[in-house]
């Protein structure tokens, strides 16, 4: 029995498999090419594969100029204002609520009593 085990090019788009992805990771951090390992660590969550590395993290902070640090840092501030509003509205709508549902069940208790 022979068998052929040339190995025969497949034309495959590889870009949908976390291999490719996870060499394309490992070139960029090689190079220091930070928004080529962005662009891979984004693909890999696509795929389903989430990566964490601090440590990566930390030196991709550590390349930003004092602009673009202020610039995050406002960009926060603004969320986290954001949030605090809405946090504050989600807090009244549900007082309300609450407030609400004890007059009606006090009603309800009060229409009872009634002869």
């Amino acid at each position: 029995m022979n068998v052929d085990v040339s190995i025969q090019p497949n034309n495959r788009d590889h870009r949908d498999e976390p291999t490719y992805w996870f060499a394309v990771l490992e070139i960029a951090r090689e190079r220091g090419d930070f928004e080529g390992a962005v662009k891979a660590k984004r693909q890999l969550l696509r795929l389903g594969v989430r990566i964490s590395d601090v440590t990566d993290t930390l030196s991709v902070l550590r390349h930003l100029t004092l602009a673009e640090v202020e610039q995050r840092l406002a960009d926060v501030d603004a969320e986290r204002a954001a949030l605090s509003l809405l946090r504050r509205s989600l807090a009244a709508r549900e007082r309300v609520r609450r407030r609400s549902e004890q007059r009606a069940t006090l009603s309800t208790k009060g229409a009872l009593r009634l002869p």
